[in-house]
């Protein structure tokens, strides 16, 4: 939960400097690669949060690691995060800007998961609805499981759709058990 908190206010204070500066889109990007390399990389993000390490030899290490990709603003803010000992939460701090960039942006993101991968008309198609039902640009990313038997699942923020053959048959199963009439032989 202190994540979330901390990460809200610094994201709040990041967005209005880069308003003021014109920069929201650079800063953006900037939050992408950073959210990125700490999810690619989980010895970058141990290094953040070891107590162990001293303050200067993260600093080194994350300059290292972004050197000449970040705007100023953004070089700024990591050094203002480290100095303060805030630097475990470089990643929710980046997440929870690509959150506050997206409310203000009216953009919803979604992810749709398949067992193989999906024609991009069909997802073309499944962008184009959520984007009408939801009248706001939507982002869709896509995601492969294997363990589906067939068919898709659509995640929107707190909903699901789904799509899949396993999900359908289970509906059918609730519908003949809720069937006074008929019985539900097992076998």
């Amino acid at each position: 939960m202190l994540e979330i908190k901390l990460g809200n206010r610094y994201a709040k204070s990041i967005y209005g400097l880069a308003v003021e500066n014109g920069t929201v889109e650079a800063v953006k990007a900037d939050f992408e690669l950073i959210r990125t390399v700490c999810k690619q990389n989980p010895d970058f993000n141990i290094l953040l949060k070891s107590p162990v390490v001293f303050a200067d030899k993260k600093q080194k290490v994350v300059n290292a690691v972004f050197e000449g990709k970040l705007s100023k603003i953004t070089d700024e803010l990591i050094k203002i995060i480290i100095r303060k000992g805030r630097e475990a939460y470089l990643s929710d701090i980046a997440q929870c800007y690509l959150n506050h960039y997206d409310v203000i942006n009216s953009i919803k993101r979604g992810v749709i998961i398949s067992a193989a991968p999906l024609a991009p008309e069909f997802v073309q198609k499944v962008k184009a609805m959520v984007e009408k039902e939801l009248n706001t640009s939507f982002f869709l990313e896509e995601k492969i499981d294997s363990t589906l038997i067939g068919g898709y699942l659509l995640k929107v923020g707190d909903l699901l759709f789904d799509g899949t053959v396993s999900g359908k048959l289970e509906q059918l199963r609730q519908e003949f058990a809720k069937n006074e009439y008929i019985g539900i032989v097992k076998v």
